[in-house]
């Protein structure tokens, strides 16, 4: 047997681009049209009553650990586990951020802070992308509606979003979230380039800026209206 070391990516890709469609095909089609409340349930939250608003990203994490499980028990442990030696590993790490994201959103308030400072602008970027960006390339790659990435659904999409929720915490301890969504761009992003999609960049990408923001102050408005600078960067 040939050490580790000597394997290239493509050596544990045991799938090509053509199956993993098929397998977002035939994901959908048993679940449709479910797929689709985690989208209109996060898209929601933006229109809470204002007396709900301080609750909001205790509820986005709450709505995130339900997508986390779910992907990892429909989606990487009954759809991918038969074709990805692996992929029940990953079904592990997903039920393990759902727990992290249980834990943080019970034990303290959740503050979201989206002002105009260049890490929160990453972050939404990155929640966009989860949303909205990745379901269309999929669709520019495949020109099927039904081969798409969804959030709640699928992991990339889950886990973009996830990355752009997380970052936009004002709390302590929030680094911890972002450990497993870091690591899976990683791992989506070699996946996707071995599988040669269009959109294998795109979370490599999003963990680097979400990552070489965040200790970036945020701007909060000063006593006169003006913008003054945070030196608060506990997250």
């Amino acid at each position: 047997m040939d050490a580790w070391w000597s394997y290239r990516p493509e050596d544990l890709v045991l799938y090509t681009d053509v199956t993993w469609y098929s397998l977002l095909a035939s994901y959908h089609r048993t679940y449709w049209p479910w797929q689709l409340l985690p989208l209109m349930a996060l898209i929601a939250t933006r229109l809470l009553p204002s007396a709900m608003r301080p609750y909001r990203g205790n509820l986005l994490a709450l709505l995130l650990a339900a997508c986390w499980a779910w992907v990892a028990w429909a989606f990487l442990h009954r759809v991918l586990a038969p074709v990805h030696w692996i992929a029940d590993a990953y079904a592990v790490a997903f039920a393990l951020q759902s727990l992290l994201l249980i834990a943080v959103a019970t034990r303290q308030p959740l503050a979201l802070h989206p002002d105009r400072s260049l890490r929160n602008l990453v972050a939404i970027a990155a929640i966009l992308s989860g949303l909205f960006v990745l379901p269309c390339i999929s669709v520019f790659d495949t020109r099927d509606i039904a081969q798409t990435e969804l959030v709640g659904a699928t992991p990339d999409a889950t886990v973009l979003v996830s990355l752009g929720v997380v970052a936009l915490f004002a709390t302590r301890h929030t680094w911890l979230l972002l450990v497993i969504p870091v690591l899976w761009c990683l791992v989506a992003g070699v996946t996707a380039m071995v599988l040669e999609l269009t959109a294998y960049w795109l979370l490599p990408l999003a963990a680097l800026l979400v990552l070489s923001t965040r200790r970036m102050p945020k701007r909060s408005r000063g006593l006169g209206g003006g913008v003054s600078r945070s030196g608060d960067s506990r997250n």
